[in-house]
């Protein structure tokens, strides 16, 4: 009787294990919920030979120091975003439009590649000679590209050059907005490397 009994427990314990790993397969964790993307030069282009460069601060928090990677869903919100001294133009962020959302979109790769995009976001860029507005909505997002630096877990973020937003403005309307730029991910409020595993 002892023995179909500790069988019994064994595979119960057994499935409560694969039960366990399933249920993290799928979740990325983040050694700090508050964040901070400081880019020393963040470019956009409207597709024309002008390139406006820009110092661009992103701060945020995800909702949880584990994200849901089984599927799209939000994780998080930029709060604030600040900019510096730009060559080629003059950038302006519609502050009024923050937070805006972080969605978690899809992986790809060894070491993984995240894509998270940004809705509501609104920005007002001079290029050109030519001042246009371009937003991030639902169904045209900015897009982020969250990577993992191998064997450190650190995780740097760059614009996603392929995502070309919409605008407005005088002269717009035919134009894409298109944004592209590099940076290390770190803990809100100091140097320390935001670490992904």
């Amino acid at each position: 009787m002892r023995t179909p009994h500790r069988m019994l427990l064994a595979a119960l314990a057994a499935a409560m294990l694969l039960a366990a790993v399933a249920g993290t397969a799928g979740a990325l964790s983040v050694n700090e919920r508050a964040f901070r993307i400081a880019f020393a030069s963040f470019e956009f282009t409207y597709g024309i030979e002008e390139v406006l460069r820009c110092a661009v601060t992103f701060e945020g928090t995800f909702n949880s120091t584990t994200i849901d990677t089984t599927r799209p869903n939000t994780i998080g919100s930029v709060t604030r975003v600040a900019t510096g001294s730009c060559t080629g133009g003059a950038l302006t962020v519609l502050t009024t439009t923050l937070p805006w959302a972080l969605n978690y979109v899809s992986k790809i790769g060894i070491p993984s590649i995240y894509t998270i995009s940004m809705s509501n976001l609104s920005w007002q860029t001079s290029i050109g000679g030519l001042t246009c507005l371009a937003r991030g909505t639902a169904g045209e997002p900015a897009n982020l590209d969250w990577s993992t630096v191998e064997r450190t877990g650190q995780a740097i973020v760059a614009g996603d050059e392929d995502i070309n937003l919409p605008m407005t403005g005088a002269g717009c309307t035919s134009l894409r907005l298109s944004y592209e730029g590099t940076a290390p991910a770190t803990r809100a409020g100091s140097s320390e490397p935001l670490i992904f595993s």
